[in-house]
């Protein structure tokens, strides 16, 4: 990939996936045609014993099945490196939370995810994180962790749309949250559609790949965010940088 958001990009572009599915459910049409060519994927929390169907299973059978499905969607997306920190999952590492979209990011969690990134970083490097909307507490984790690393001038940001999270949201809400990233950051934000003929076949590709967390009308769901998205009746997937 040549540029990002319409500059030139001197160094490597690092995509980080709070979990297995994030990404390619969150952009799966640019991992798909190329847009993010040459990246570097990274999965943080890459240990789990979560699917829908058994929500508390075995551990390394789960992570195992997780990275298989890594591999078969990634097959058809041309990036230059997949990655797994081997991180624990909201439901492994704060046993007894039932809800992670309201549990606080503690700071261990945080430095335990910046202690692992540390290698990756560079001041030419440029993160494409989640914006963590919706709010797991996973996604927060990563997010936190991305703004503290580029308020220290240590990389570039361009954030995405969490799918299918945004999916559930109403474009208003979407964005007051990005009103309230950018007082984080202190810095405006602004949106790049990333419009693709070919972003259904793209969601239904990492909606099979990813057969383990489907649950609901989940490609319902991704599908119409698109569309909300695009425009002229071509569907897009959305990015967030700064100004």
């Amino acid at each position: 990939m040549a540029a990002v958001c319409g500059s030139a990009r001197t160094g490597p572009l690092i995509a980080l996936s709070p979990h297995s599915d994030d990404l390619a459910f969150s952009l799966g049409a640019a991992l798909c045609d190329g847009r993010l060519a040459g990246s570097r994927v990274v999965t943080i929390f890459s240990r789990s014993a979560y699917t829908p169907e058994q929500p508390h299973g075995e551990a390394s059978r789960t992570t195992a099945l997780r990275m298989a499905e890594d591999r078969r969607f990634f097959a058809h997306a041309p990036v230059a490196e997949l990655r797994w920190l081997g991180l624990l999952d909201a439901p492994l590492r704060r046993l007894g939370v039932s809800n992670v979209f309201a549990a606080p990011a503690e700071a261990g969690d945080i430095a335990a995810v910046r202690r692992a990134l540390e290698p990756l970083l560079s001041p030419s490097a440029c993160l494409l994180v989640p914006m963590a909307l919706g709010g797991h507490l996973d996604h927060r984790v990563v997010r936190e962790v991305a703004c503290a690393v580029h308020a220290e001038g240590r990389c570039r940001l361009v954030f995405y749309e969490d799918l299918p999270y945004a999916g559930f949201m109403p474009l208003e809400a979407v964005g007051e949250a990005v009103f309230l990233l950018e007082e984080r950051l202190r810095a405006r934000l602004h949106p790049v559609d990333w419009p693709s003929h070919a972003l259904a076949e793209a969601k239904q590709w990492a909606v099979t790949s990813y057969a383990s967390q489907v649950e609901g009308h989940l490609l319902a769901t991704l599908l119409a965010h698109g569309q909300r998205r695009g425009r002229r009746g071509v569907p897009a997937e959305r990015v967030w940088c700064l100004s």
